[in-house]
Order: structure tokens, then sequence, then C-alpha cells
């Protein structure tokens, strides 16, 4: 509870995983499922809708969230640091980052990714390394 306004806020209001408003309430999803990583870092957090935090459960998400997920912790570093220093939260930012590389670009050639609702995808390995640098 203590991060999930701050979350939100970050996002600009918007669910990471759907992009559209978050309206009511929200939900604090780990990115790289507690299933697989138990990892509650402010890098590893993100505000999503109920649905979607539901539909995702512990699949690993597709390129454009990998991409989107990148893109709000490198724009926003500073505002998590913040965050975690006066939440007293860890923030992570490197360790994260570092397991998400490890998760994503360890994966068969043939792994499948959430998109949305049941819908999955081929694993796009070139957007995956360009999103994970």
């Amino acid at each position: 509870d203590p991060v999930r306004a701050p979350l939100i806020e970050l996002q600009a209001g918007d669910c990471l995983y759907c992009g559209e408003r978050l309206r009511g309430q929200a939900d604090v999803d780990h990115f790289i499922p507690w299933a697989r990583r138990p990892d509650n870092s402010l890098h590893n957090l993100v505000a999503a809708h109920p649905h979607c935090n539901n539909a995702k459960r512990d699949f690993l998400s597709a390129g454009r969230h990998v991409e989107r997920w990148r893109r709000r912790n490198d724009d926003h570093a500073g505002e998590l640091s913040d965050m975690g220093r006066s939440l007293h939260w860890d923030v992570g930012e490197g360790r994260v980052l570092g397991v998400v590389r490890g998760v994503y670009l360890g994966l068969p050639g043939d792994s499948r990714l959430w998109v949305r609702k049941r819908e999955f995808v081929a694993m796009d390995r070139g957007r995956l390394v360009d999103a994970l640098g």
C-alpha cells in the first residue's frame, strides 16, 4: 500500500501493461513475477489494472511491456530513488535490471510471452536485447 499511489503517479496514472488510465482500484504487480524471483524492490513493482495483473499472473511479459518498464525505470530513476529513501523501501535498480536481463535473455527461442488477457506472442529476442541493452 505505501508504494501504490507513488507508482501510479510515477506512471502518469496509466497501467503499465495496457497503457489505459488507472481509474479506481490499482494493483501493485511484480514485473518479474514473485514466483520466479521474490523481489519487492521499486524497480520490480508496477501499477496495473487488477484485470491486467490477474491475467498476467506469473507469466513473463511481452517485449512491448519490457520496453515500457525499462523506459519508466530509466526516465524516473531519480524519482524511484527518492521514493525509496522517503518510504525506506529497497530501490533495487541495478539488481532488478540484472535479473530481468538474465531471465529474458536466457529464455529458449520458442518461448511465448504474455501480451494481454489470454494472448501470448513468440519471444522477439532482438526486441528484448534492444530494450535491455
